[in-house]
């Protein structure tokens, strides 16, 4: 399994100007990354030696320049996801200070421009956990991109490695393990001539393709040549030969036979599956980019004239509109007045691309650094080329014939496409015309109309792409339900029927909500290699971070009601999506969030199955008339009488409790720390002033007080309410003992009126959780339990009292509340043991191994096993963070200007910010909280992939 590095590895892509390189990497590069370094030494409680690694290696910026559309390359080692997504932009405040400071003393006259950038996050796995003699990524580092010395590495080249689709999905973290094996063997095992060199790092991306590797070399042939080498693998190649361990073979074969492409093969009836399977190539796509150092640009002491003396260039130069005979009479004078510029003549006049092209033979290198200094041109030069000169892109060319393979030709034959069958899952014109149809009935507006018909046209153009579609099958079951629900909208009874203006507004939030999350799934992928990062809400490509998030979420919306909507879709219905709004909210059909969730994801874990519980009354409405209990509580909810308060919190109340038994295990403390640190930094808790918005506080001591009196943690709620919970913010006492009355106060009246609904709601979770932990054998689950662990449990006789009367009605289970409540504390013990055996996994670096649990009883009684993972894995995860926080939820303190306070008095060494996000202030901490953040992350991405099969339709991995 998965184990990471201390450090992850930032490279961003970009342009820059003509003639004014040194300043524009001097104040927009490297001063960009001393002031972020610099503010993240002022954040911490320590002074930092120079000797440490943080010192001396992170946030060291190597900029490269770069054939094709981008001009530079900038790698660096972080320790964070900050300065990737975002502060690495044009016009960045962090630049401005120095070099408004500069300008003043006359020591530059160069000015902040715009430019084009694309940003890659880099999580890098630790290779020594696939061969122990592989150097560690800071040792990597330093014999490369850390390294001032041009000689050794004076090229490079960056490949994107997407993986294939068919293999990923159902294999996961596993199947990318056995292709990274692979890949590092490959590297490893080049063979290298004539003096030539190589090394790489190799890091996973949060983007479109999986894996990207960086080549160090003084040869583009050689770097070439493991590109090519690369890019013919097969899934075979990846199959342990020799004297592999039991394990590895085991996990090999598992991923071939948990494959989409696998399942596939089987569910066709194709001959030969497991041979077909195998022949499939690992990658669908790659792109690499080629550059240099910068040294060579303008150091001729640091150039030598023999680097691939046999390499070609074709640069295509775009001349702007109007330029062209102008910038002809300027080179030609340029021709005239030197003769090594000889080599210009062989320009000529092209379509497409570029107006004007160049291809430079035998020693290109050396041609390249003459041209760009023509173009440049000299100091004083009063009309250099570059004015009329747009853009410049060079590709290099390779002379060297490479080797064909018969072998490879005929593994073709092999092979089967699964892409060529992305067109069963689409809609069909029919369906979509049907959408239509049933919209001119509802009368809904053209301009609606057609924006909702586009949802499935624009759906359909992304599940057809033969590299992308694993990202966007995630939105079918979305827009399945939204064809459901245009049906009962038909459906109503006259005296039911809506407004249409009811009916626009919400289809118009809904379209907005899946063109958010389509743009998510499109943004930043390989179809705008070229086109800059143009989000406003961060930056760099997400789709692994949706995908994880989304499958995380569908499995609790599954879990909480929609398995059991008309479409029966038990992998769940609703999407995730990120855009620019502070809280985590949710609608019926989706979740939305934002910057700090993707990348500090304890918020997420934390309220996750609240948001996934507060519409589980709407999504049960079909089946109201068979559950009274449940069509109690939803009239209440839908009853006009009803005080809106009220029903927000018996609302409230049931998502609260079923987040407090499926995520946080029964943990009261646990409970009421996270919701604490999350309420601390939502802004409806804070007036404009800086000061409390009381109501808000009222709300949540309330919703806290219910979940003690229910749980029987009034004692622990009492003995930790006192403020400000460890929060040293005076803003709390001033307002505390008001907040306390009022609370009680709406406690005992709410108790008066409405305590049976609220009594109703929680025996619905109750009776939910065995539902789903004793979905399957249930007349054997009472014994195996009770011989499992009832030693651990004090609740032993009253099973042997209900073992021969076992029911399990979901919504009336009176009769047998002990044995409910065993069955609860059963599941609790399971869920805690499988979080403990998770931290231990996190505290190594490691991916926790699922694989452990599949089979193992009672988890294959549960109707959704990646659930109750995902549970676990939420629980291990928050566990964690409170640790590192010292269970302390430490208020960064601001002041009336947003500024923060000196927090260097403070032992505390993570604190939450009112404005969003947390602050580390230890060097050790800020070290453990990035390891936990990646593990956390590649976990959920991991389960996410392996359940993702069945939204094709194909059974889920654990459902063997």
């Amino acid at each position: 399994m998965y184990k990471t590095e201390n450090y992850g590895i930032f490279l961003g892509l970009l342009t820059m100007p003509f003639g004014q390189e040194k300043d524009f990497i001097k104040y927009e590069i490297e001063n960009l990354f001393e002031q972020y370094k610099e503010n993240v030494r002022n954040n911490l409680n320590q002074t930092v030696s120079k000797n440490t690694e943080f010192s001396r290696y992170l946030y060291r910026p190597r900029p490269y320049c770069l054939f094709g559309s981008f001009d530079l390359a900038v790698i660096s080692l972080v320790d964070d996801f900050g300065l990737a997504t975002r502060h690495f932009h044009p016009f960045s405040p962090l630049v401005s200070d120095k070099l408004k400071a500069d300008k003043e003393k006359g020591k530059t006259d160069y000015s902040s421009s715009n430019y084009t950038f694309h940003v890659i996050s880099g999580l890098a796995p630790d290779l020594r956990y696939i061969d122990s003699k592989e150097s560690k990524l800071l040792e990597r580092a330093r014999q490369t991109f850390l390294n001032s010395r041009t000689k050794d590495y004076p090229f490079i080249g960056i490949t994107s490695l997407k993986v294939n689709n068919a293999l990923l999905i159902g294999g996961g973290g596993d199947t990318v393990d056995i292709i990274l094996q692979e890949v590092q063997s490959v590297l490893s095992e080049a063979e290298l001539k004539d003096n030539t060199s190589l090394n790489y790092c190799i890091f996973h991306s949060l983007s479109w393709h999986e894996l990207t590797i960086v080549f160090f070399s003084n040869s583009y042939e050689v770097i070439a040549e493991q590109v090519f080498a690369l890019r013919k693998l097969t899934l075979k190649d990846t199959k342990p030969r020799g004297s592999h361990s039991e394990t590895r073979k085991k996990i090999y074969d598992d991923c071939k036979r948990d494959s989409l492409l696998y399942h596939f093969l089987e569910s066709e009836k194709i001959a030969n599956s497991s041979e077909r399977a195998e022949a499939a190539h690992l990658f669908v796509h790659t792109h690499t980019i080629f550059g240099y150092d910068l040294n060579i640009l303008f150091d001729d002491r640091r150039f030598d004239k023999t680097l691939d003396k046999k390499l070609n260039f074709q640069m295509n130069w775009d001349i702007k509109p109007g330029h062209l005979s102008a910038f002809r009479r300027a080179l030609e004078a340029k021709i005239a007045s030197s003769p090594e510029y000889k080599f210009l003549k062989n320009g000529r006049i092209t379509a497409g691309r570029g107006d004007y092209t160049y291809t430079i033979t035998q020693n290109a290198m050396e041609g390249f650094r003459k041209l760009i200094k023509v173009i440049i041109g000299e100091k004083n030069e009063k009309y250099p080329l570059k004015q009329h000169i747009r853009q410049l892109n060079t590709v290099p060319e390779f002379t060297r014939k490479f080797p064909d393979s018969q072998k490879e030709v005929t593994a073709l034959s092999n092979q089967y496409p699964f892409h060529d069958y992305l067109h069963r899952f689409q809609f069909k014109l029919e369906e979509i015309e049907s959408v239509r149809s049933t919209l001119k009935r509802l009368r809904v507006s053209k301009v609606v109309r057609e924006k909702v018909s586009n949802m499935y046209t624009i759906y359909n153009d992304g599940i057809s792409d033969k590299i992308l579609y694993g990202y966007f099958i995630e939105l079918k079951p979305f827009l399945e339900m939204i064809r459901e629900m245009l049906k009962s909208w038909i459906e109503k009874a006259d005296d039911e029927a809506l407004p249409v203006f009811v009916l626009s507004n919400s289809l118009d939030a809904i379209a907005q909500n899946f063109e958010t999350a389509y743009q998510n799934r499109f943004g930043q992928s390989y179809i705008m290699n070229e086109i800059t990062d143009h989000n406003l809400k961060f930056n760099g490509g997400i789709q692994q971070l949706v995908t994880a998030y989304d499958g995380a979420y569908k499995s609790l919306t599954a879990l909480l009601g929609e398995r059991f909507i008309k479409i029966k879709r038990d992998m769940g219905l609703s999407i995730a999506y990120v855009s620019g709004f502070p809280n985590i909210e949710s609608d019926i059909l989706s979740v939305r969030l934002n910057y700090f969730h993707l990348y500090q994801p304890e918020f997420f874990a934390a309220a996750a199955t609240h948001e996934a519980a507060n519409f589980f009354f709407e999504r049960w409405y079909d089946t109201m008339d068979e559950k009274p209990e449940l069509e109690n509580i939803a009239r209440l909810l839908k009853d006009d009488s009803i005080p809106p308060f009220v029903k927000s919190t018996i609302q409230y109340f049931f998502s609260d409790t079923a987040s407090f038994h499926l995520t946080y295990a029964d943990d009261f403390k646990l409970f009421f720390y996270w919701h604490w640190c999350s309420i601390i930094q939502i802004d409806a808790l804070y007036r404009q002033d800086g000061n409390i918005y009381q109501p808000f506080l009222d709300h949540f001591i309330l919703r806290m007080r219910l979940i003690a009196h229910y749980t029987s943690n009034q004692d622990i709620l009492n003995n930790m309410i006192s403020p400000p919970f460890g929060c040293d913010q005076d803003i709390f006492v001033d307002v505390w003992d008001e907040v306390m009355d009022n609370s009680q106060r709406n406690f005992e009246e709410l108790e008066e009126n409405y305590g049976e609904y609220l009594k109703q709601c929680y025996d619905l979770v109750l009776g939910f959780l065995v539902m789903d932990f004793a979905y399957h054998d249930k007349e054997n689950f009472f014994s195996y339990i009770q011989e499992t662990i009832k030693k651990d449990s004090p609740f032993t006789k009253e099973i042997d009292d209900y073992h021969d009367n076992q029911k399990f009605d979901f919504f009336t289970h009176e009769e047998e509340n002990q044995a409910y409540t065993y069955v609860c504390y059963a599941r609790q013990i399971y869920l805690r043991n499988i979080a403990s055996e998770i931290i231990k996994s996190f505290k190594k670096g490691e991916l926790y191994n699922f694989d452990h649990w599949r089979g193992h009883l009672p988890l294959t009684y549960s109707k959704d096993q990646e659930a109750f993972f995902f549970q676990a894995l939420s629980l291990a995860y928050l566990k964690l963070v409170q640790e590192l926080c010292g269970n302390k939820a430490q208020l960064l303190k601001r002041t009336h200007s947003s500024n923060c306070v000196d927090v260097d008095t403070t032992n505390v060494s993570l604190w939450f910010d009112p404005l969003g996000g947390v602050f580390t202030t230890k060097l050790e901490t800020r070290k453990l909280y990035y390891k936990y953040r990646v593990i956390f992350l590649k976990s959920l991405w991991n389960l996410s992939m392996k359940r993702k099969r069945a939204l094709f339709g194909l059974e889920g991995r654990w459902k063997r």
